[in-house]
C-alpha cells in the first residue's frame, strides 16, 4: 500500500502543477479573447486547432498514450473555445452542456440527425483519416431561464 501511496503523491504534485499551468494557458487565452473581441474575429480557427494537435502530438514520446493525449487537448481547446465563447457572447458556460464523439465516415449523418433530434447544436466538424470528431452543445436553460 505504501507503494500505491507514493503513486498518488506523485499525481498529486503533477496535478498542482497542471492546475498552474492551466491558469496560465487560460490567462493567454484571455488575452486571445481581448485581441478577437477587438479585431472582430471568429472563436474557431481550424487551421489553428489543426496545427495545435499535429505540433503537440508529435510531442509524445511513448506512443500508447498518444490517442489519450489527443483526446485531453481536444478538451482543452473545447474549454478554451467555451471560454472565449462565454466571454464574447456574454453567456455562461454553465447554461451549456457540451460534448463531442468520434464517428466513422459511414455514420456521419446518422450521428447529426441523432445530435439534431437530440436538441443539441453541432459546433464542430474534425476529419480525421477514418471518420469525424463532432463537437456539439446543448442549452441547458429552458425559455424562462429555468435549468431543464
Amino acid at each position: 500500500m505504501n507503494e500505491l501511496n507514493e503513486f498518488r503523491k506523485r499525481i498529486d504534485a503533477i496535478d498542482a502543477e497542471l492546475v498552474y499551468l492551466f491558469e496560465k494557458r487560460m490567462d493567454a487565452v484571455n488575452q486571445i479573447t481581448i485581441i478577437k473581441k477587438a479585431k472582430e474575429l471568429d472563436v474557431l480557427d481550424v487551421e489553428r486547432e489543426h496545427f495545435c494537435l499535429r505540433k503537440n502530438c508529435d510531442l509524445i514520446q511513448n506512443q500508447l498514450y498518444l490517442p489519450y493525449y489527443r483526446q485531453f487537448l481536444l478538451d482543452l481547446l473545447w474549454i478554451s473555445k467555451s471560454y472565449q465563447k462565454q466571454q464574447l457572447e456574454r453567456t455562461f458556460v454553465s447554461d451549456f452542456a457540451y460534448g463531442y464523439i468520434y464517428v466513422k465516415k459511414e455514420d456521419l449523418l446518422k450521428q447529426m440527425s441523432h445530435i439534431l433530434m437530440n436538441g443539441q447544436t453541432p459546433i464542430n466538424l474534425l476529419q480525421k483519416k477514418e471518420g469525424f470528431y463532432i463537437s456539439f452543445k446543448k442549452d441547458l436553460m429552458n425559455k424562462k431561464g429555468d435549468f431543464e
